[in-house]
């Protein structure tokens, strides 16, 4: 017996869906990584895609079962405007990607692709063979050379110009770890980090913490303070 169901323009549109699919979990797994797939956008822009997904699969299988639904001269319209929304959102994930995970004095923040000089940030990653997409690389940023330089750049950051994203403020991560594990010692004794620990009944006698922010998100590292080593992330705001 002969199955006809699955016709050949049912398998290409199988295969499109399949493509469509992976390249979807690529940009959230490769892109993005925990918990950067919340603190970065990359879970909105998985589901967006997913969306984009679903009306391409409706519309065209609605089309296939129901042949006498005259589409023909809109199917290629429609399409073409689906499939060109999806390269866009994988792009602008591509675009706005994680690349930096940066210890700025007193906090963490994530720096974007799209937030820094193109040149100088592969410049700066060149030297570095653990650098990958989906896990910024951890630096730090160096201390002021000079009141002048201190006075620009914090003058510069009040102005929507991050600390973070001044590559020549950038430093390997292993330069502050001093600095970073002092500053864990600080946010430990934070009433608010505190209560949060109580109430999830967690251990955090060993820890210290460090706010993170991205795209006015917090949320807290805790920190290993033997060797500054971040070991998890909880999504609260430490600064409320």
């Amino acid at each position: 017996m002969e199955f006809s169901f699955l016709t050949k323009k049912h398998c290409f549109l199988l295969l499109a869906v399949v493509i469509l699919l992976f390249f979807s979990v690529f940009s959230l797994f490769v892109f993005y990584s925990f918990p950067f797939n919340f603190l970065s956008g990359g879970n909105e822009n998985f589901l967006l895609l997913i969306f984009l997904i679903s009306i391409y699969t409706v519309y065209n299988f609605g089309k296939y079962f129901y042949p006498k639904v005259k589409t023909d001269k809109l199917s290629f319209l429609f399409n073409s405007v689906i499939v060109f929304l999806f390269i866009f959102v994988l792009f602008w994930g591509w675009f706005k990607r994680p690349v930096l995970f940066v210890f700025e004095y007193d906090r963490f923040r994530v720096v974007r692709y799209s937030d820094v000089n193109i040149k100088e940030l592969s410049k700066f990653l060149s030297n570095y063979h653990n650098a990958s997409y989906g896990k910024p690389l951890k630096v730090a940023l160096r201390p002021f050379q000079s009141e002048a330089e201190q006075h620009k750049l914090i003058f510069m950051a009040l102005n929507g110009y991050s600390l973070s994203f001044n590559h020549n403020l950038w430093q390997p991560y292993e330069k502050s770890y001093d600095s970073i594990k002092s500053e864990a010692k600080k946010w430990k004794n934070s009433e608010k980090i505190k209560n949060y620990f109580i109430n999830q009944n967690i251990n955090n006698d060993d820890l210290g913490f460090i706010p993170v922010i991205d795209n006015n998100k917090y949320w807290v590292a805790s920190i290993d303070l033997k060797n500054a080593e971040i070991l998890n992330f909880y999504s609260f705001d430490p600064y409320e």
